[in-house]
């Protein structure tokens, strides 16, 4: 089984869900399955989809786009500890559960990410 993290910028963890059979719409809107309180989320933003032992991040057309690693995204295969940037949220895609999980990959992640910004400036 696998898990979508949503993270803050110190890699601590705010929310958690488990990825099944069934897609994962993320949003802000009550109807998605992974309700996040982000003005800059679109209604149903990206979705998680499971394909056999894959899984899938995928934009659903939202406003403000995805990113997976900092790379804006369409469909993008998920690997262990990729961070995913939505609105001004951040999540992890994760095969570690809740009680295992440790975020620092999440913050290397980040680290790198600040320094790619930094060098660019």
């Amino acid at each position: 089984m696998a898990f979508l993290y949503q993270v803050q910028t110190d890699g601590s963890v705010v929310k958690h869900w488990a990825l099944g059979e069934k897609p994962l719409v993320v949003g802000r809107g009550t109807h998605a399955d992974a309700c996040v309180e982000d003005d800059a989320l679109s209604s149903s933003h990206f979705l998680i989809l499971n394909q056999g032992v894959d899984f899938f991040a995928m934009d659903l057309r939202s406003s403000n786009g995805t990113a997976v690693s900092g790379n804006r995204i369409l469909s993008h295969k998920l690997q262990q500890g990729e961070v995913i940037q939505a609105g001004r949220s951040q999540f992890c895609f994760s095969g570690y559960p809740p009680s295992t999980f440790v975020s620092l990959s999440v913050l290397a992640s980040m680290k790198t990410r600040t320094a790619q910004v930094v060098e660019a400036a």
